[in-house]
């Protein structure tokens, strides 16, 4: 063979290998119908029913910064506890919720708020504008429920990323991006009449389970407030494991201040 046809047979042959190391994987949800998505998400999340970890906990704004450590322990499907501990390990601010109720405890002040675990209600104490069962799908790596009148669009960002954005109404939609070689929600992030008003940033994500992955890195950002909540668990114990119901309320402090949020 001459050595031009050589030549031309190995440029050909290292074209070829080069397409095919590019090519990648299809998407995996190329052909599923975004209901279906999302459906797969909540399923997946569901095989995380609770787990418990140590954490630290960043809460800051425009002039201020809050540091901590602290505790969480949650069960599905509105059980959570949540304790900011001091520089010696006490318990500073402590948060339970179970059957709809919240309670809440400052040992700084003897302070005791209880009601019901509204969103509202929720947001006097920490920057998340989520009910207790919203915030557990979240954690474990769901997507909230949709309509069946919402509006769902798909858009691939990349070969691994893509997007997925429910219109909830024509002044609430979300930004759900996807990375479709772990199955993990990246990042949410909220719109009202157009401009973001919150954004969730998921990353650092561990298996837990085969074909799960829970962040270990959890962020908050609250746009119109100018806040921002940075949760970095430390590793995810008593997966799946029963815990009292004692575990998710707080007794009634002697010689404090108590007050009902209805």
């Amino acid at each position: 063979m001459p050595i031009a046809n050589v030549r031309y047979l190995f440029i050909y042959l290292i074209l070829i290998f080069f397409c095919i190391s590019c090519a990648h994987a299809p998407d995996p949800y190329q052909e599923i119908p975004l209901p279906q998505i999302i459906e797969a998400f909540h399923k997946k999340s569901e095989l995380v029913q609770g787990f418990s970890t140590n954490l630290f906990v960043e809460i800051s704004d425009s002039k201020n910064s809050i540091k901590g450590k602290g505790v969480l322990v949650l069960h599905k499907p509105d059980s959570l506890r949540l304790e900011i501990l001091s520089f010696f390990g006490n318990p500073l601010e402590v948060l339970a919720s179970r059957d709809h109720k919240f309670q809440y405890y400052s040992s700084e002040y003897n302070e005791f708020y209880y009601g019901n675990a509204s969103r509202s209600n929720l947001l006097h104490f920490f920057p998340i504008p989520f009910e207790i069962p919203e915030l557990l799908e979240l954690i474990t790596g769901g997507i909230t429920h949709t309509s069946t009148t919402s509006v769902l669009q798909k858009h691939t960002l990349s070969k691994e990323i893509f997007e997925i954005v429910i219109e909830k109404d024509q002044h609430l939609f979300e930004r759900i991006k996807i990375d479709s070689t772990k199955n993990t929600v990246n990042s949410i992030s909220f719109y009202h009449e157009g401009n973001e008003v919150f954004e969730l940033i998921f990353d650092n994500f561990q298996k837990v389970l085969p074909q799960v992955f829970l962040a270990k890195n959890v962020t908050f950002h609250d746009k119109k407030q100018n806040t921002t909540m940075k949760i970095q668990f430390e590793k995810f114990d008593q997966l799946n494991q029963a815990f009292s119901k004692e575990t998710f309320e707080l007794p009634i402090p002697e010689n404090g201040k108590s007050s009902f949020f209805p």
